[in-house]
């Protein structure tokens, strides 16, 4: 099963640094979640401590629900991501208005 996964998605990170950091925040978001659930405000100092080790920047103003989001948001770059097969889809570079698209359809049905 490994290899087919292998295949499918891929990070550029080493896999243990990956996971370990991918850990590391995960016990950050396990604190985090269970302070907002006990509707702590003060945010413990060991706590500040781990953030700021992970390059998560607190401030005095960000609220626990606002951490648990910077968290969650460090999160991502440590996510495996799906390697793209096949063709891509062109992009729209522009979003036609409702006169172009009546005007593109109306045509279609003429022709």
């Amino acid at each position: 099963m490994r290899d087919l996964q292998d295949r499918e998605y891929y990070s550029p990170l080493d896999e243990s640094d990956r996971r370990s950091r991918l850990r590391r925040l995960d016990d950050l978001l396990d604190a985090l979640e269970d302070m907002n659930m006990r509707e702590q405000g003060e945010l413990p100092p060991r706590l500040r401590d781990r953030l700021l080790i992970e390059g998560i920047a607190v401030n005095q103003t960000a609220s626990v629900t606002d951490l648990i989001d910077m968290v969650l948001s460090s999160q991502e770059q440590y996510m495996l991501k799906e390697r793209r097969t096949g063709p891509r889809r062109r992009r729209l570079t522009f979003v036609p208005t409702d006169d172009d698209l009546v005007s593109v359809l109306t045509h279609r049905i003429h022709h």
